[in-house]
């Protein structure tokens, strides 16, 4: 997955962990070691997200976050201070996710110092590139491998709980982008290889062959199978149906391409293998189908605004930008972007913007002015050494930066689009590429001071051990770090997956299903203490598993009604209260409890985490002892992210709680359409009123007001299923008039048959049938349909020849027969 995964960033980090202290140790002895300033501003990097993390004194802090104390009210105050809810006095607003992101980001440090003692020379830089360009040969195999045996499995072992194969070359990643880029990254190294060696075979021609067929053989087919890969790399980008990574790749080519015909002497077999292997990767393209990329790439020009291009970007870039002048001095913490932009953003709540989309926006948010800024300066250095080297008096070096120059610009216009720089494995080539930048040397000059070995007096030799001790201890810190997150992921990812497939088939909860999440949820917490979307997300269960125990308990109070019953004032202590609660709930009351201290827990760790303010709102009654502190964290979730249907369930019944049925039923419009246990909860409180108020109040769509129709028929309640009934056949009428699709029309058409039959309507059910049938003669479900309505209407001679018809599909139908014989 290109390192996306946790486990893949531990595994990363363990590499280039390895790779660092075996390093250190061999430059240990030598009197000069290759040290250049981009390290250095990387390094005060790392100072600056640690710094990110420590408490700092409210003076400070409203300096540095001036709207962050403003905001989390409830942490100021001193309500929930006996829980451990004390004011937030870190830059950061989610330490474990700074934590992590100083580990990768010292991760990349510790590779970049690794790739610049390794490079000692021209020789060197060669070198990467071929890797690179070798490396970038193998992802795009992958890729086309993966389309062609159309496995649903990433590299035939791991299934995503949401991601598939289908459509789009991808290889091990997840997003199509990212395999892209990935692949572009060796789109210049490979063009430069082919260079280097179409315009050395004239050199080596004039060599005498004679002793040497293997190598005279190789001299002949090398060019080939650069070209064949450099065109093999193009084709595969383009089936990737990126556009980002077809735009950034065409733009990493013609500037690599521009800068070899412009600073180097290209002559013809050059000029013609680069065009060679351009209109291979077309003919390979067109070969497979070029219909997929081009309705991709028609969106750029059939698009009547930049929203239409950029779908869901151009939201959270607005979002973004509301938030940073809020964070604009020393940031949010590296990594928190998913916990800050909720509060600004007014796109679809059921959608979660991990990344910005934009990486100098993120970094921006995350890190303020200073981090932004010593990003700026590392590109600025990077832009003045490929200038350098493009001005080379060498021809190689000019060509070895064209290559460079190429790529680097290819990455830095597709992060202005996309993260891929938060993709490990596309960060690692940058990085390379980077690194081969600064360490180009003046000719062939070579580091040969390095080699030099000097005699080390005590003093010396005390302080390499305590730097290799330090080194040590870094990375183990670094390790143990982001070890957490790799050992818990597949749980969470399980838990996932599990809600998610609720979610999209629209089912209520059940027990089984619940117990399962809860297991799941408890496993991540156990092993992974310091994720608040764990303790956030069991917190919420654990009170779903309450109300469904509680749904058929024998006493029958409304759950509103015992928060009513138990405010402070009713009891003369609080231990009298407990009791009455206990004896009320019995041992449900631990899940409550449980649930509480997960909410409580997630907002210690990060205080954004807006879905916790709900679950503690709605359990805290049983342990608080003050009366309006429901009132308190609604308002401080509300605050966080207006948009979250939890928090806005949380208002519902505080506003219930306080006969402000108005108030009660502004929140619930709100959170109605977001999520099938908002419409389980909310037809628990108002589905009393009766199913014509349900829809009058809520107007659900198609699969909402299915859903509602499952939960009136759980609870036996056959008045109302015609009402609902009733409402889905015209929505439905309403949707069939303006569908083209076939399918999607006979699928329709077969639902307004079922409902109709259902009410007793027979001709109207004969009605939507003989539709059905109008638009697929061929389809048994129709036929069979049609069958059956006109055999249940009592009109014997027009279903029979519909009963043959299926019965010569499928002769040995007992209910068929049956139905033939009765004619």
């Amino acid at each position: 997955m290109g390192g996306r995964h946790p486990l893949g960033r531990f595994v990363f980090a363990m590499f280039v962990s390895i790779a660092f202290l075996a390093t250190l140790l061999s430059n240990g002895n030598r009197s000069k070691r290759n040290i250049h300033w981009i390290t250095g501003l990387s390094v005060f990097a790392c100072i600056w997200l640690v710094l990110q993390l420590l408490p700092l004194p409210p003076t400070l802090l409203d300096w540095a976050s001036p709207s962050l104390r403003r905001l989390l009210v409830v942490q100021e105050s001193n309500t929930f201070a006996a829980f451990g809810l004390t004011p937030w006095r870190q830059i950061s607003v989610a330490p474990f996710a700074t934590s992590e992101a100083l580990a990768l980001l010292m991760a990349y440090v510790l590779l970049l110092w690794t790739m610049l003692q390794r490079i000692h020379g021209q020789h060197d830089v060669e070198r990467t590139l071929r890797y690179v360009g070798l490396a970038a040969l193998w992802m795009a195999s992958m890729g086309l491998l993966q389309m062609g045996l159309g496995s649903e499995r990433f590299l035939g072992v791991y299934q995503h709980p949401f991601r598939d194969f289908t459509g789009a070359a991808k290889g091990p990643f997840v997003n199509p982008n990212h395999f892209a880029h990935f692949v572009a990254l060796g789109v210049g190294p490979l063009m430069w290889w082919l260079w280097n060696v179409l315009r050395s075979e004239s050199r080596l021609q004039s060599s005498d062959w004679s002793d040497s067929g293997a190598r005279q053989m190789k001299q002949q087919l090398l060019p080939w199978a650069i070209g064949g890969s450099l065109a093999l790399v193009l084709c595969t980008i383009a089936l990737s149906r990126s556009r980002g990574g077809v735009l950034t790749s065409a733009l990493g080519l013609a500037t690599c391409g521009g800068l070899l015909l412009a600073r180097t002497k290209v002559n013809a077999k050059v000029r013609r293998g680069i065009l060679a292997a351009i209109a291979i990767a077309f003919l390979l393209t067109g070969w497979y189908g070029t219909s997929p990329l081009t309705n991709r790439l028609a969106t750029l020009t059939n698009s009547e605004s930049v929203a239409d291009v950029s779908l869901g970007r151009i939201v959270i870039w607005r979002a973004v930008l509301l938030a940073i002048p809020d964070y604009l001095a020393a940031g949010s913490g590296a990594g928190t972007h998913r916990f800050v932009y909720r509060r600004y953003f007014d796109g679809p709540s059921g959608v979660e913007f991990s990344f910005a989309e934009n990486e100098y926006l993120q970094i921006l948010l995350e890190t303020g002015v200073i981090g932004l800024g010593l990003l700026l300066l590392i590109l600025v250095g990077l832009t003045a050494m490929a200038v350098k080297w493009c001005r080379s008096a060498s021809i190689r070096q000019r060509a070895i930066g064209a290559a460079l120059t190429g790529s680097l610009i290819l990455s830095c216009s597709h992060a202005a689009i996309d993260f891929v720089w938060h993709i490990p494995a596309c960060m690692t080539l940058t990085v390379c590429l980077a690194a081969c930048l600064l360490r180009l040397p003046t000719r062939h000059q070579r580091y040969r001071s390095t080699n030099v070995k000097t005699v080390k007096s005590p003093g010396q030799r005390a302080m390499r051990w305590a730097t290799l001790a330090a080194s040590g201890l870094l990375t183990l810190w670094l390790l143990s770090t982001l070890l957490p997150a790799a050992r818990t992921h597949f749980a969470w990812e399980q838990y996932q997956h599990s809600r998610r497939l609720a979610l999209q088939q629209r089912q209520a909860d059940s027990s089984a299903r619940l117990e399962k999440q809860i297991a799941l949820l408890k496993n991540v917490v156990q092993r992974y203490p310091t994720f608040p979307a764990a303790h956030e997300h069991l917190a919420a269960a654990l009170f779903r598993k309450f109300e469904l125990l509680q749904s058929v308990a024998e006493i029958d109070m409304p759950l509103s009604q015992i928060r009513m019953a138990a405010e402070p004032s009713s009891f003369d202590s609080v231990h009298q209260r407990r009791e009455w609660l206990e004896q009320i709930f019995g041992e449900s009351i631990h899940l409550l409890d449980d649930s509480f201290e997960h909410a409580m827990h997630a907002i210690r760790l990060a205080p954004l985490s807006s879905e916790a303010y709900g679950s503690a709102a709605e359990t805290g009654f049983v342990r608080m002892d003050r009366t309006n502190f429901a009132h308190d964290l609604v308002q401080q979730g509300l605050q966080l992210d207006p948009g979250q249907w939890q928090i806005r369930l949380a208002a519902v019944f505080l506003a219930v709680q306080t006969a402000d049925m108005d108030l009660a039923l502004q929140h619930a419009n709100q959170a109605f359409h977001q999520h099938p246990v908002a419409q389980q909860r909310l037809f628990q409180l108002f589905g009393a009123n009766g199913a014509a108020f349900m829809l009058d109040r809520f107007q659900p769509s198609i699969s909402e007001a299915e859903f509602l129709l499952q939960l009136f028929s759980q609870v036996d309640a056959p008045t109302e299923l015609p009402v609902v009934r009733t409402y889905l056949m015209q929505q439905m009428q309403q949707q069939l008039k303006s569908e083209t699709d076939a399918s999607f029309k006979v699928a329709g058409y077969l639902k307004l048959h079922a409902w109709a039959s259902q009410n007793g309507e027979l001709e109207q059910a004969v009605h939507w049938a003989r539709e059905a049938l109008d638009v697929d003669s061929h389809d048994y479900r129709c036929r069979l349909a049609v069958a059956k309505s006109e055999f249940a209407a009592g009109n014997s001679p027009a279903a029979e020849p519909h009963l043959r018809w299926c019965l010569l599909r499928f002769p040995e139908d007992r209910v068929l027969n049956q139905m033939l014989q009765a004619l």
